[in-house]
């Protein structure tokens, strides 16, 4: 009799045991299925966009969100435009909660233009009327803006997330675009009676492309030598800047080594390497490691009246 009793207790330690786990499982919370991933992309209707002086709208912008998760989701979320500022409009705790605008690159706080958002369309549209004058933009004025998707819904919802960041450059009246030639910085020609430049190569450095001697066009960057003994040069332009739309001469950079310091007027047709570059940043590969490079480019600038 004994053992039978042993049995029995361990049978009911057992079952007290499998019963305390059922009970324990079935208070387990139900884990929500997590956010759906979605993209974001922001654009404009001109850019630059031109100021019109007024309260009347200057630029229109346009948001398309997409997702696996489909329509529905998508538009049950808000979307919200920030402007780039410097942060220079605090509030009662001299917390930042606005300001100038500033290019994405030099952003201090994101503010919000139709707080607290708008829900996409059925297409995953959203669309904002901006009165750039209002925002403190003018003539030239480089401001950086971003899309920020807030989920809404319920357990099912498309995950929180920003566009990248776009600058929009704010231009007054009349535009036309002027020819200019412009040179990778570095010493003068020697013994050259005109201000083309040369530069002394550096790996892995960037030095500024000038254009009519004094005004900033962009940069140059020049790699690191690779395995074939070759570089890479980059040529990005600043905004405001375009490389030469010209069908005639579509060759628009030039670059030739050196291994000594060159001497003499150079001459740009006549240098190794020429490219038809059509828009920045403009990237060429295989040129052949040496001392010394001149990079010259037809660029154009944007002037406004």
């Amino acid at each position: 009799m004994k053992s039978q009793k042993k049995v029995n207790i361990v049978l009911i330690s057992a079952t007290l045991m499998l019963a305390t786990m059922i009970v324990l499982a079935s208070t387990d919370p139900v884990l929500a299925a997590p956010p759906i991933p979605g993209n974001t992309t922001l654009g404009f209707s001109d850019n630059p966009a031109t100021l019109s002086g007024d309260s009347t709208p200057d630029v229109t912008i346009t948001t398309t969100t997409t997702s696996a998760g489909g329509a529905a989701l998508i538009s049950a979320g808000k979307v919200m435009i920030e402007l780039a500022t410097d942060g220079t409009v605090l509030d009662a705790e001299l917390n930042p909660i606005g300001g100038n605008p500033v290019p994405s690159s030099e952003v201090v706080y994101w503010m919000a233009l139709n707080a607290p958002g708008e829900n996409p369309d059925g297409s995953g549209v959203t669309m904002l009327d901006v009165d750039l004058d209002a925002l403190g933009f003018d003539c030239g004025t480089v401001g950086g803006f971003r899309a920020h998707y807030i989920p809404g819904g319920g357990s099912d919802k498309v995950a929180e997330h920003k566009s990248d960041e776009v600058d929009l450059t704010a231009v007054c009246g009349v535009c036309e675009w002027i020819g200019e030639t412009a040179w990778a910085a570095g010493p003068g020609y020697i013994e050259a009676n005109q201000w083309a430049t040369y530069t002394p190569y550096v790996p892995n450095n960037t030095v500024t492309l000038y254009a009519g001697q004094t005004m900033e066009a962009g940069t140059v960057y020049f790699s690191d030598v690779d395995g074939n003994g070759d570089i890479t040069i980059t040529i990005t332009l600043n905004s405001g800047w375009r490389f030469l739309d010209d069908p005639e001469k579509p060759e628009t950079v030039k670059i030739q080594d050196y291994a000594v310091p060159p001497s003499g007027n150079p001459s740009p047709g006549q240098f190794d390497w020429k490219f038809e570059a059509e828009s920045s940043p403009f990237t060429t590969t295989a040129i052949t490691g040496n001392y010394y490079y001149g990079v010259h480019v037809d660029v154009e600038r944007e002037v406004c009246e």
